[in-house]
């Protein structure tokens, strides 16, 4: 069963800003700080007066923009601290696409309610324990600000059909037709896509040791990518790698740079066919 993400709000409820309590929330940060985070989320407030409009926006207009310090995607960008209190307050509901579009979620874990501190520091204890590196309790952490964001502070409870959503809604990005534009290229989309399930690999193992679900995770394998190499590019790149084997190049090194030169070939052969 999934956790609660949509009978718990009413649309009334949604539709509701709040500036006072974020004010409020912010009382103690540094004063140039504070007034930043205060202005971003009155803009965005005076922008967006409903929230439920907001949520039915295209998520590229949702997701918002940095590139230019104006207009209304550098409001919508500079929100998300006041669109992440809203969502810890239990005033708004984030979808995955404009979870996994976000990116990076700029949420130290200590800021987060200490249910959600204890359940990360519990998870990070155990991936240390079966011998990741300090890197596996980073996507740990990663992944407790991702299910925070989706689901606030019930995702303490996360569980397969929690994991499997994200499974999915990941799936389901790399098919979207804005999904290139949000990530500027489609290596970047890739590179993005595959970080996530990585991560969602490391907090499955986790939870799946502390005895949260039932199964392990499973690696899928992923198929050799077939690649296009002309004749002669392909005796042009054998060439090069025995002259580098004859400088003593490391056999490793000489196996990177025929990898290297197949990729070129191949991007040659789709980009510029006419080169032989």
């Amino acid at each position: 069963m999934l956790l609660a993400t949509n009978s718990a709000l009413t649309e009334e409820r949604l539709a509701d800003h709040a500036l006072d309590a974020y004010a409020s929330h912010l009382g103690s940060v540094e004063g140039g700080y504070r007034n930043r985070r205060l202005e971003y989320a009155r803009r965005f407030a005076r922008l967006y007066p409903d929230l439920v409009a907001w949520q039915r926006a295209p998520l590229i207009e949702r997701l918002g923009s940095r590139e230019t310090r104006r207009g209304a995607a550098f409001w919508c960008a500079g929100a998300r601290p006041y669109l992440y209190f809203l969502v810890q307050t239990g005033r708004l509901i984030l979808d995955w696409p404009w979870v996994i579009g976000a990116q990076c979620h700029v949420l130290p874990i200590i800021t987060l309610p200490k249910q959600v501190q204890a359940f990360s520091s519990r998870l990070c204890e155990q991936v240390r324990a079966l011998g990741y590196l300090h890197s596996g309790a980073m996507r740990v952490e990663r992944a407790v600000r991702y299910f925070f964001v989706r689901y606030g502070g019930t995702m303490v409870h996360v569980g397969e059909p929690e994991l499997t959503a994200f499974a999915q809604a990941l799936s389901a990005f790399r098919e979207r037709d804005d999904a290139v534009r949000i990530f500027d290229s489609p290596e970047r989309l890739s590179r993005a896509l595959r970080s996530m399930a990585t991560m969602l690999f490391t907090f499955r193992t986790a939870l799946y040791h502390q005895g949260r679900i039932n199964q392990p995770p499973r690696r899928e394998v992923v198929p050799p990518e077939r690649l296009h190499v002309k004749p002669a590019m392909r005796r042009f790149i054998e060439r090069y790698a025995h002259a580098r084997s004859a400088l003593h190049t490391r056999p490793t090194t000489v196996s990177k740079l025929r990898n290297a030169g197949r990729h070129l070939a191949d991007w040659l052969a789709v980009h510029h066919p006419q080169v032989e």
